[in-house]
Parts: C-alpha cells; sequence; structure tokens
C-alpha cells in the first residue's frame, strides 16, 4: 500500500438502472420491432452499446489530459454505470479539473443530440427519465491498494481507498441535490486551483470569474465531515 496526495474523481450516469429494466404495463415494450427484437431488447443493446462508448471516451480523455500534464500515475476503474478515475502527480488538481471539464462537455453533447433521441424513439417519453449524468472531485490523501483478481498472480490490479475517494463519491452523489447537471467540486481542489492561480480561496467572486465555479455552501455529507462545494454548470441534456 502506498500512501499519496492526489485528485479523485466520479461520473456517474443518471437512470441508466431505470432505462435498462422493462417497462412494466408498456405494451410497446414486448412488440417485436423490424430489427428482431422488442423494443426492450433494442433499448437494453443501445444501452449497453451507448456505457461501452462511454468507457472508451473517458479512458481517451484521462489519457489526454495526463499526457499533457503533470502526473505521475492515474487509475481508472469502472463502476457498473460510471466510473473512478485517481490521479497523483505535481498538477494532479489542474489535470483532474480539465479533464473532467472535458468529459462533461463530450458527454452532455452526446445525450442532447444522439443519446436522448434515440432512447425517446425506444419508448421513453418523460425526459425526467432520460439519461444524464453528475461528476464529482475532491482532492486529498488517498492510498494504492493491490488487488488480487485470482487469475494471474504476475497481474498487478489496484484499487484506491481513503479520504479523497470517500469524500469525493459522496461529493458526486450531492449533484442530486441540483435539477441541472453539473460538476460539484470539494473546497480542497478549488484550494489547489487558486494556489496555483494565485487566487484568494475565500474570493468567491474572483474564482468564478477565473474559474466559473460558483460557490454554493457547505454540505454535511453522509458519512464524512462539512465541507464547501462549488459547481462548474452543465446545461440539462435535452434535444435540440
Amino acid at each position: 500500500m502506498e500512501i499519496c496526495e492526489g485528485t479523485v474523481f466520479f461520473v456517474d450516469m443518471r437512470n441508466f438502472t431505470l432505462l435498462c429494466s422493462r417497462m412494466v404495463g408498456n405494451p410497446d415494450e414486448d412488440r417485436v420491432q423490424p430489427s428482431g427484437k422488442t423494443q426492450y431488447e433494442e433499448r437494453l443493446s443501445f444501452l449497453v452499446n451507448e456505457m461501452t462508448e462511454l468507457y472508451a471516451t473517458w479512458r481517451e480523455i484521462i489519457r489526454e489530459h495526463v499526457d499533457a500534464g503533470h502526473i505521475d500515475r492515474y487509475l481508472f476503474q469502472v463502476l457498473g454505470d460510471g466510473v473512478m478515475i485517481a490521479v497523483d502527480g505535481p498538477r494532479h488538481a489542474q489535470v483532474a479539473f480539465r479533464a473532467a471539464k472535458d468529459m462533461a462537455a463530450r458527454v452532455h453533447d452526446r445525450l442532447r443530440h444522439f443519446s436522448n433521441p434515440r432512447i425517446e424513439t425506444l419508448g421513453i417519453r418523460r425526459r425526467a427519465d432520460w439519461l444524464d449524468f453528475g461528476i464529482g472531485i475532491c482532492s486529498g490523501q488517498f492510498a494504492y491498494v493491490k488487488v488480487p483478481d485470482g487469475r494471474d498472480e504476475d497481474e498487478q490490479r489496484y484499487t484506491i481507498l481513503g479520504t479523497a475517494a470517500n469524500y469525493a463519491s459522496r461529493v458526486e452523489e450531492a449533484n442530486k441535490d441540483h435539477f441541472d447537471t453539473r460538476i460539484t467540486i470539494a473546497q480542497p481542489t478549488v484550494d489547489l486551483l487558486c494556489a496555483d492561480a494565485g487566487l484568494n480561496p475565500s474570493a468567491y467572486r474572483e474564482i468564478e470569474d477565473h474559474f466559473g465555479l460558483r460557490y454554493l455552501w457547505k454540505h454535511r455529507l453522509q458519512g464524512v465531515k462539512a465541507i464547501g462545494l462549488y459547481i462548474y454548470p452543465i446545461a440539462s441534456p435535452a434535444p435540440a
């Protein structure tokens, strides 16, 4: 086990589990489409393909930003309908923030122009049930922990444990307190961004002008102490 300072962020898809379920009481769900599949089977197949595409996109983005920044290591771990990403190195907060903004922009564009219009044709009419996403970011200490996979003792697989991971997961969940899709960033990450930019971490207006981050308030997150949160707004994904 190795403890380091870094930044962790979670990307989570909203409504994915709901959309993967058969809509009870809807006769169209079992109606066979021209493809030979039922509407439900088509939607499920589409969603699986979408997540595969998103995993690849997220991995590509983090690699691009890691290569361009000052990062020693990174971890990319799939968590069902989302991912956990950890980076450490001299500019871990800056790299994580840039990568998260890039991911949010690309996912938002895909949901708006492709994914949700297709989901609507596959029987989901309510916008509240369409795909959405949230991202939570926090910096601090965490440990890389080797996880045996039971197949090859020489294969090294890792996960992370520690304060930054705990907070980042809670910060991502705090997105659900708001109606719009957002990147939510904890105070420790904003403090590092401010130090790099020469800003006072209490100068909320300057922080908003410089980074586009708006201060919310101190949140008391489940299982951890209260922490200041900022949001980087991303518009809700609706079709054009």
